[in-house]
C-alpha cells in the first residue's frame, strides 16, 4: 500500500474529485495492466494498493471500462445515485482521454474483471428522463 498526492495529472485528480462530491461516494481506479487500485481520499491524497479484491458486503458498486487497461468503480455504502451509470459512463468516457491504454506485451484481463451488470439504459441509449417516468 502506498500513499501519494498526486499519482495522476491534475485533470484525472479534477474528474475523480467531481465523481467522488457529486454522487458521495468513493471512486476507485483499477488498473488491470499491474493490478492495482488507486483511491483518492478526502484530502485529495491518492491511496494504491495491489489488493483487487471483490466489492465489500453491503455496498452498492458499478464498474465501467475506461479503455482495455482500466475500469472506475464508483461505490458506497447503502445506495447509489439514481443516475450512477450515466454518470459513471460519462466519467469514464472523461478519463479514457488521460490514462494510459494497454501496452501490446501487457496480458489480456478483462477491463470489468467479470462481475457487474449491465449498464442498462445507458448502454441502449434510452433517455433517463423516459426511463425514470416509466418505472414510477
Amino acid at each position: 500500500m502506498r500513499f501519494g498526492d498526486r499519482i495522476f495529472g491534475e485533470r484525472v485528480q479534477e474528474i475523480v474529485e467531481a465523481l467522488g462530491a457529486t454522487l458521495d461516494a468513493t471512486i476507485d481506479l483499477i488498473d488491470w495492466g499491474d493490478r492495482r487500485h488507486h483511491f483518492v481520499t478526502r484530502n485529495g491524497r491518492w491511496l494504491s494498493t495491489r489488493d483487487v479484491g471483490n466489492d465489500v458486503a453491503g455496498t452498492c458498486a458499478v464498474r465501467v471500462a475506461i479503455n482495455d487497461r482500466w475500469t472506475l468503480r464508483i461505490f458506497r455504502k447503502g445506495r447509489l445515485h439514481h443516475d450512477v451509470e450515466a454518470i459513471a459512463t460519462w466519467g469514464a468516457r472523461l478519463l479514457g482521454d488521460h490514462l494510459p491504454r494497454k501496452e501490446s506485451r501487457e496480458p489480456s484481463l478483462p477491463p470489468t474483471h467479470g462481475g457487474g451488470g449491465t449498464s442498462g439504459s445507458a448502454e441502449l441509449g434510452i433517455p433517463l428522463a423516459w426511463l425514470r417516468k416509466t418505472q414510477n
